[in-house]
């Protein structure tokens, strides 16, 4: 799947449902350290409803920085 096709199911359920990491910017940090990764993923990602297409999502396209369906890539 391409970056383009994973992105447009999850920016549509975005617009339905703002996704609880919303305005936290340890989600768009460069590094993010390993117990802290595990911290988020588990209280904001698991629970998430977007997690499977924000997972599909960074699977698809690769991002350098930020967490993505609780993975850094």
């Amino acid at each position: 799947m391409t970056p383009e096709a994973a992105y447009q199911p999850l920016h549509h359920a975005i617009l339905d449902q703002k996704p609880p990491c919303t305005g936290d910017d340890r989600f768009i940090a460069d590094k993010t350290r390993k117990p802290l990764l595990e911290h988020l993923k588990t209280t904001i990602c698991d629970p998430c409803p977007l997690l499977v297409l924000c997972r599909a999502y960074g699977d698809a396209a690769r991002p350098k920085v930020g967490i993505w369906g609780g993975r850094t890539y």
